[in-house]
């Protein structure tokens, strides 16, 4: 739908000009409005989007060209089409100069008129097909492609994606790790900055760290680097020979070869940079179905450190050779998970919800015994997140039966995992009830609010735009909204208020005069509401009121 605005500063043509294109409007998919002054067009710019201007060039104030000038530099994909008199025309050739669509002789009647905004409605159409958006986005994928690699990156280290993506979708991020094959992880972490940095030096000191890494081990492998924390990093190295025979052959030197530098790499970080750096190396290549694995020990095992925790270097071998607990369950992709369940709940995705929430419950009994810090843990973070939900959307306690709160925080109640995801799948789906109910509520009191306004409204402003402010919503929206929930559009819910109101009165009193009746249900011009009210009745309002009244 476009929107099309009249300026003149003769209301009569205003108004003569916005039925033209009213009754032309379904056709051409316009919404249409009238301004009687270039002042009050560009409040109405500065309120909705305007597609189209039709614009008298002569006007007291702001002429055409000058409103022209203002529409060209903050809305320059705004077509305007000037109305003209012979007296104007060096005035029309100068506003074509300037990147007008159109103009038309005032003389010449309407289907010119109506041919111009056809051009312009075809000419906007057309831009928005144009080739230049496609290389604007090419250019913006581009620029956008490191914080791209980054989300990737950060999705496979936290488990958000179980396979990697096709061939085709990892070629075009250009990452220079493939990562379906494998490759060595590395985890960084700059002990202290030893000054009070700012944001943009500390950025560039971990890029100058990642610039010494590159150097020492790109003749021999290629490294892409993830930020993970302010302090915190991954670096991916992957050998240059990918035939995975090579890299088997390659793979016990390359370790060590990976293990030598990245000490150096901490020696030069230090000298060069006064940067105290600790690093966790990985022995062995991993694929990405470990990567969120991989990430969590290395995580672990940093937190824990060793020593002095300062400019530590590790080579991670097996965990239980330092004394670390091993586990093939995983606290931190459990809490991952539980977050995404929480979205999956409060999104209303309650299929995917269940089936996510039997998945991690299984994982949950597939790995025990845990211990009982652990359990608790497990089963708490999963009470918490429905309560949270419920408090997010104002449940109270009227909503939430007492004894089941009391049930889910008394974990000795539940004597089995089983006991639990029953109880949460009926959480959710008292949750889900509870919000669908609030939606229909919050819904049926916009769109009542929007009847009772038109009804009592029908003389004035009823237009789109100025409906969706009484109830701060973008007009677009709104009309879906009322569609959706009326079963019929906001225009035609108008229309039909108003011609049965024009009925009523018209058989109140035979003596109230037909264009007072147009007046009072919205119609400034007497001859527009005839029109109007013949196509909805099918009579005249003259012929309707004898009809009926005989």
């Amino acid at each position: 739908m476009l929107r099309l605005l009249i300026v003149d500063d003769e209301p009569i043509i205003v108004r003569g000009l916005c039925e033209l294109f009213e009754e032309l409007a379904p056709e051409m998919s316009l919404d249409v409005y009238g301004s009687d002054s270039a002042d009050e067009a560009l409040d109405w710019m500065k309120r909705i989007r305007i597609d189209i201007i039709v614009t008298d060039i002569q006007m007291p104030g702001k002429n055409g060209i000058e409103l022209q000038a203002i529409v060209r530099n903050n809305w320059p994909r705004c077509k305007v089409i000037f109305l003209t008199a012979y007296t104007d025309f060096a005035y029309a050739q100068s506003a074509l100069r300037n990147g007008s669509v159109d103009y038309v002789l005032k003389t010449e009647g309407d289907r010119p008129l109506i041919q111009a905004v056809r051009r312009a409605c075809e000419q906007i159409k057309l831009d928005m097909d144009h080739t230049s958006f496609f290389e604007q986005a090419k250019l913006q994928y581009r620029a956008s492609l490191p914080i791209l690699q980054k989300e990737l990156l950060l999705n496979m280290f936290h488990g958000h994606k179980p396979a990697p993506p096709s061939a085709d979708s990892l070629s075009e991020l250009h990452m220079p790790v493939n990562l379906a094959d494998r490759f060595y992880l590395v985890m960084g972490r700059v002990d202290q900055w030893n000054k009070p940095y700012s944001g943009p030096d500390r950025t560039l000191l971990l890029y100058a760290v990642n610039n010494i890494a590159d150097e020492l081990l790109r003749h021999k492998a290629n490294l892409m680097r993830v930020q993970i924390e302010a302090d915190r990093w991954l670096w991916l190295i992957q050998p240059k020979e990918s035939a995975e025979q090579e890299y088997d052959e390659n793979r016990i030197s390359l370790a060590a070869f990976i293990h030598g530098n990245i000490e150096s790499v901490q020696i030069h970080t230090k000298e060069m940079l006064n940067l105290p750096c600790s690093f966790i190396v990985q022995s062995t290549p991993i694929t990405w179905c470990h990567a969120a694995e991989t990430f969590d020990q290395l995580q672990r095992k940093m937190n824990l450190g060793l020593g002095a925790d300062d400019e530590m270097l590790m080579i991670d071998v097996e965990q239980r050779r330092h004394g670390l607990p091993s586990s093939s369950f995983s606290l931190n992709a459990f809490r991952r998970k539980v977050t995404e369940l929480e979205t999956l709940l409060e999104s209303g995705q309650h299929e995917l919800f269940q089936s996510q929430l039997r998945s991690l419950l299984h994982s949950v009994t597939a790995t025990r015994p845990h211990s009982q810090s652990t359990t608790y843990e497990i089963y708490y973070l999963l009470a918490l997140m429905m309560i949270s939900c419920c408090n997010r959307i104002g449940m109270c306690d009227d909503d939430l039966p007492s004894m089941d709160m009391e049930l889910l925080f008394h974990m000795k109640g539940l004597s089995s995992w089983s006991k639990l995801e029953a109880m949460l799948l009926q959480f959710s789906q008292r949750f889900l009830r509870f919000k669908d109910k609030l939606r229909t509520k919050h819904t049926h009191v916009i769109v009542r609010s929007i009847h009772t306004y038109i009804q009592h409204h029908l003389s004035g402003d009823l237009s789109i735009t100025h409906l969706s402010e009484i109830v701060h919503l973008n007009p677009n929206y709104l009309s879906r909204l009322f569609k959706q929930e009326s079963g019929e559009s906001i225009t035609a819910y108008i229309f039909n208020l108003r011609m049965n109101r024009a009925k009523e009165l018209l058989l109140l009193d035979p003596l109230i005069k037909i264009h007072d009746i147009a007046h009072a249900v919205g119609f400034e011009s007497p001859s527009y509401f005839t029109r109007m009210f013949k196509r909805a009745a099918g009579l005249a309002p003259q012929e309707y009121r004898d009809t009926v009244l005989n």
